[in-house]
C-alpha cells in the first residue's frame, strides 16, 4: 500500500514525457520536428540545433566540411548557401547551374573543369525540391596555333530522386563503384545512415552529395537536397566575359552576389536565380532535347499560376514581368 502513490507518481511522469517525445520523433531527433543529426554531429539539446564538430562548419543535420574547405549546399525548400555562406532563393523550375570549378592536370596546360547541374519537381503547395543532378566533366587543352581553349573530352553522370527511392534504402547509383576518366578517379558510393548519395572525386578531394525529398514525411526529418565541398586549392577562373559559363547559384568565392545582381540588371531580369537558369539552358552540358524537356517544364509552370498563388509569387510573376526571358525559356 505505501508504494502506490510512488508508482502513480512515475505513470503520471512518464504519460506527462509521452507526448515530448512524440514531437520528437524517435531517439535520433534533435528539436520538435524531428529533424536528426549527421551520424558525424552531435546535437545541442539547449537550441536543438545539430553541431559540426571541432575543426568543422556547416550544417550538422546536413554536411559538416573542413575549416579549410569550401562548402555549399542547396537544402529544403530548396534554398542555397553560397561558399562565401550568403543565401538565396533556388526555387527554380528549369535545370541550373549549382558550380563549376577548375583543376589543373598533369601535364601542363590541360585542365578540368566540372560543372554540377540540378533541377526541381513541383510540390502541390508550390514550393520545390531537388529531383535530379547532373555532373558534366570537361577536359580542355591550349590549343598551340592560338592559345585558345580546346575541348578534348566530355563526360556526365546523373542521378534522380526516382532511383533513390526505387533502391529502397540502398545503393542508387548505376555507374561501378569506381570509375576512372581522364586521369580522374571518381567513386560512386551510398551512405545508408546519412542517407546520402555520394560523388567522390578522389585523387582531387571534391566530394557530391545528394539527399532525397521524403514524400512521406513532412516536415523533412532528414533535410533533403545537394552539399559540394571542393578543396582549398581548387581554382576559380573563367576565359570568356561575353558567355560567363561559371555563373551558378554557389557564385565564385569573393565576388559577391553584386556580379549577379548587376548582371541580371544588364539584361533586364528581376532576379538572379532566373539569370542563373536561363545560363543552364544554353549549356553544351545539357543536350538539346533536355533544355526542350526542361522549357517544357516552365511553360506548365505558366500556365499553372493562376491556380496556385504560391507558386505564382516565387516564379512565374518574375518571368512573366520580363517578356525577354519568357521568350528565351519559352
Amino acid at each position: 500500500q505505501p508504494r502506490r502513490p510512488a508508482v502513480m507518481k512515475v505513470v503520471l511522469i512518464l504519460i506527462a514525457i509521452l507526448p515530448w517525445t512524440d514531437a520528437f520523433g524517435d531517439d535520433d531527433s534533435c528539436n520538435r520536428i524531428g529533424r536528426k543529426c549527421l551520424t558525424q554531429a552531435h546535437c545541442n539539446p539547449e537550441t536543438g540545433q545539430c553541431e559540426c564538430p571541432n575543426g568543422t562548419y556547416g550544417d550538422g543535420s546536413f554536411e559538416c566540411v573542413a575549416n579549410d574547405e569550401y562548402l555549399c549546399r542547396i537544402d529544403s525548400d530548396p534554398k542555397v548557401r553560397t561558399w562565401d555562406g550568403a543565401s538565396g532563393d533556388a526555387s527554380l523550375p528549369c535545370w541550373y547551374r549549382v558550380m563549376a570549378v577548375t583543376m589543373i592536370l598533369e601535364p601542363e596546360y590541360s585542365w578540368l573543369v566540372v560543372n554540377l547541374f540540378a533541377r526541381n519537381r513541383m510540390r502541390s503547395d508550390g514550393l520545390f525540391y531537388v529531383s535530379e543532378i547532373r555532373m558534366v566533366m570537361s577536359k580542355y587543352s591550349i590549343s598551340g596555333a592560338t592559345d585558345d581553349p580546346v575541348l578534348e573530352s566530355q563526360t556526365r553522370f546523373s542521378l534522380t530522386v526516382d532511383a533513390i527511392w526505387a533502391a529502397g534504402g540502398g545503393n542508387p547509383w548505376s555507374y561501378p563503384p569506381m570509375v576512372s576518366w581522364k586521369g580522374v578517379v571518381l567513386l560512386f558510393t551510398w551512405n545508408p545512415q546519412d542517407n546520402f548519395a555520394v560523388i567522390t572525386m578522389a585523387n582531387y578531394g571534391c566530394r557530391i552529395k545528394f539527399r532525397a525529398f521524403d514524400p512521406e514525411a513532412l516536415p523533412q526529418v532528414m533535410k533533403p537536397g545537394i552539399s559540394v565541398m571542393v578543396p582549398p586549392n581548387v581554382v576559380w577562373f573563367t576565359w570568356s566575359d561575353h558567355e560567363p559559363d561559371w555563373l551558378g547559384l554557389c557564385l565564385v568565392p569573393g565576388l559577391g552576389e553584386d556580379v549577379l545582381r548587376i548582371r541580371a540588371l544588364d539584361m533586364g531580369v528581376p532576379h538572379r536565380s532566373i539569370l542563373v537558369m536561363y545560363y543552364a539552358l544554353r549549356q553544351p552540358g545539357l543536350e538539346v532535347v533536355e533544355r526542350e524537356r526542361s522549357c517544357n517544364v516552365v511553360r506548365q509552370v505558366l500556365g499553372q499560376c493562376k491556380y496556385k498563388p504560391i507558386l505564382a509569387i516565387n516564379v512565374c510573376g518574375a518571368i512573366l514581368n520580363k517578356h525577354s526571358i519568357a521568350s528565351c525559356l519559352l
